[in-house]
C-alpha cells in the first residue's frame, strides 16, 4: 500500500504564498486530500512548487499507516537518508513498519539560484516557555548564532479563527518589541495527520522540519524548541535524534539543546520584560491570555511561586494561582510532572505541602512513551499536644519535617491537628521534651510510653504506625530537606537506554 504526494501548486497572491499538494492514499484506504501551506510574508517563501516540505509529516504519517511513500519529484539522497533515519526511530520507537521512500534520486547538493544569497537563521517561535527559553539564550549567546528571523505556525485548528487571530497579532507585537521580522505560515497540514497520529509524541517535529523547507529562500537555518529537559528526553514528535535527520544540505535543522530544565527556562523569562509580558502556555484557554486552571498553566503557575515571580506575570492568567486546583481531577503527562516534581525536590521541604499536591495528581502517559516517575514518600499525620503554643507549631513541624527526611519519610500536611488525638486514625503526636527540644510518640493512642526525642527517632520505631497506616516502609527514601540537586529519582523501566551525552547536554 502506497501514500503518494503529487501535482504541487505555488501561487503568490497578495504578498502571500500558497503552496497546495495533493495526497492519494491506497485504494481503499483513506480520501485523497490537499494539504495547504501559507507564507506571509510571501517573498519569504521558497516559490518554486515542490512537494518536499511535506515530504516530512508525509514520512511519519505514511509510517503509522502502514503504507509507504511515493513521490512523484526528484528528491536529493539527504532526504531519502533522512526518511530512512526517521522510519527507524519510528520502528524502535513505536514498532511501526518505516515507510520506503519511493522517489527518483535528485541532485545533492542543491544549488538553486537564490543558493549564493545571505540568509539568516530562525527560530520557531509560540511564545511559551521552550519557545521564549530557546530564543533568549540564543538572544545571549555569540553574535554568529544570533536568530534572524521568528517563525510561527498557524495551525491550532481546535482555536477559534478570532482568538488564533489575537494570538498572532500579540505574536507581532512580541516580535516587533524583539526587534526581529515574523514570518507566519498557517497550514492545515493537521486535518490530514490528527485522525490518524499523535501532534505530541509523533508528528509536530516533522512539520516544524517541513515548514523550513518552505523558508529556506531566506533561511539557511532553522531552530526547534527542546520539550524536555535532556535526562528526561523521550520518544517525541520532536526529538534531538529526529529532528536533524531532516536538515538538507542547504538549510540546517536544529534541536536546541535541552540541557537547561523547564524551570530554569521560566526562572530566564521572568527576568526579560518582554518575554514575562507576553508569555503564553496555554492552550485551552478562549482568548490570548492563559486561563491559570488546566494543567500547563498550573505547572508554570508552581514553577513562578516557588521563584517568588508570580507577580511580574500576573496579568499574563485569568485567574490567579490555587493550589486546590492540582488534584486528582489533574490530568498530567509523565515528564512535565517530574520536571515540576524536580524543581520542588530542589526548593526543599519549603515547598513540601506544594509537593503534596502534586503527588496527587492522575499522571498518565500517552501510548508508547515510557513512563517515568518521581518518589511518594509514605507521609504520616501528625497530632499536635495541646500545650504546645500556637507560635511554636510551625517550629515544631519543620524540625519533625527534617528528622523525618532523614527517615525517607514526608508529613502529611493536611492531617496536622491540634488535639490530643485525630479521632481513630494513627498518627504521631508532636510534643516538647523536659529540655524544650521536640519529642514525639508513634502513635497518640499508645499509653506508657515515653515520647522520643527527634534526635533519637529511627526509622524502626516507625514500623508500627507505618503498618498501622497501610503504608509501605519499601517506599523510604531519604531525601534533603534543604534541597537536592539532583533530586531523588526511581529507577528507569528495565530495557530503558539513556540517550547518549555529548558533554554539553546537547543531542544533535
Amino acid at each position: 500500500m502506497i501514500t503518494t504526494l503529487h501535482d504541487p501548486v505555488a501561487t503568490a497572491d497578495g504578498g502571500t504564498l500558497r503552496l497546495e499538494v495533493s495526497v492519494t492514499f491506497a485504494p481503499g484506504t483513506l480520501d485523497s486530500s490537499t494539504v495547504c501551506f501559507e507564507v506571509q510574508p510571501g517573498a519569504v517563501g521558497v516559490a518554486d512548487a515542490s512537494v518536499l516540505p511535506l515530504v516530512p509529516a508525509a514520512v511519519v504519517l505514511a509510517s503509522g499507516l502502514g503504507q509507504d511513500l511515493r513521490v512523484t519529484e526528484p528528491l536529493p539522497p539527504t532526504v531519502h537518508d533522512g526518511a530512512r533515519r526517521v522510519g527507524e526511530l519510528l520502528r524502535r520507537w513505536y514498532g511501526w513498519r518505516p515507510a520506503e521512500l519511493i522517489a527518483p534520486l535528485g541532485p545533492d547538493p542543491v544549488r538553486p539560484g537564490w543558493a549564493h544569497r545571505r540568509r539568516g537563521l530562525g527560530v520557531f517561535f509560540t511564545r511559551g516557555v521552550d519557545s521564549w527559553g530557546t530564543l533568549l539564550a540564543l538572544l545571549d549567546g555569540p553574535m554568529r548564532r544570533r536568530p534572524t528571523h521568528l517563525v510561527t505556525l498557524d495551525n491550532e485548528v481546535h482555536l477559534a479563527p478570532a482568538v488564533r487571530q489575537a494570538q498572532l497579532l500579540e505574536t507581532q507585537q512580541a516580535a516587533d518589541r524583539i526587534g526581529l521580522p515574523l514570518i507566519v505560515v498557517r497550514t492545515d497540514v493537521r486535518s490530514l495527520l490528527d485522525p490518524h497520529t499523535d501532534w505530541g509524541t509523533q508528528t509536530h517535529g516533522s512539520v516544524l522540519a517541513g515548514t523550513g523547507m518552505l523558508l529556506r529562500h531566506v533561511l539557511r537555518e532553522v531552530v526547534i524548541s527542546p520539550t524536555h529537559w535532556t535526562p528526561l528526553v523521550r520518544p517525541w514528535g520532536s526529538h534531538p535524534e529526529l529532528d536533524p535527520a531532516w536538515s538538507l544540505p542547504d538549510l540546517a535543522v536544529t534541536h536546541h539543546s535541552g540541557a537547561e530544565m523547564r524551570w530554569r527556562r521560566v526562572e530566564r523569562i521572568v527576568a526579560d520584560p518582554v518575554a514575562a509580558d507576553t508569555l503564553l502556555v496555554c492552550w485551552q484557554g478562549t482568548g490570548s491570555r492563559n486561563c491559570g486552571r488546566c494543567e500547563k498553566c498550573l505547572r508554570l503557575l508552581t514553577t513562578l511561586h516557588l521563584l517568588e515571580a508570580i507577580d511580574r506575570t500576573a496579568h499574563r492568567f485569568d485567574e490567579p494561582f490555587d493550589a486546590e486546583a492540582i488534584d486528582a481531577d489533574l490530568v498530567v503527562s509523565p515528564h512535565p510532572w517530574c520536571d515540576t516534581m524536580d524543581h520542588l525536590d530542589r526548593v526543599g521541604l519549603r515547598a513540601d505541602p506544594l509537593r503534596q499536591r502534586w503527588e496527587r495528581v492522575s499522571v498518565l502517559a500517552r501510548p508508547a512513551v515510557w513512563v517515568q516517575t518521581r518518589p511518594r514518600q509514605p507521609r504520616l499525620p501528625v497530632v499536635i499536644a495541646e500545650d504546645v503554643p500556637h507560635a511554636d507549631h510551625r517550629r515544631g513541624i519543620d524540625a519533625l519535617g527534617r528528622r523525618l527526611a532523614a527517615l525517607g519519610l514526608r508529613i502529611d500536611h493536611d492531617a496536622v491537628h491540634r488535639a490530643p488525638d485525630a479521632g481513630a486514625e494513627p498518627a504521631l503526636r508532636l510534643t516538647r521534651t523536659d529540655g524544650g527540644g521536640w519529642a514525639v510518640l508513634p502513635n497518640p493512642g499508645a499509653v506508657a510510653i515515653d515520647p522520643i526525642p527527634l534526635p533519637a527517632l529511627v526509622a524502626g520505631d516507625l514500623d508500627p504506625l507505618l503498618a498501622a497506616l497501610g503504608l509501605d516502609p519499601g517506599a523510604v527514601a531519604p531525601f534533603d530537606p534543604d534541597g537536592q540537586d539532583p533530586p531523588p529519582a526511581i529507577p528507569e523501566p528495565p530495557g530503558w537506554v539513556p540517550p547518549p551525552d555529548d558533554g554539553a547536554g546537547s543531542h544533535r
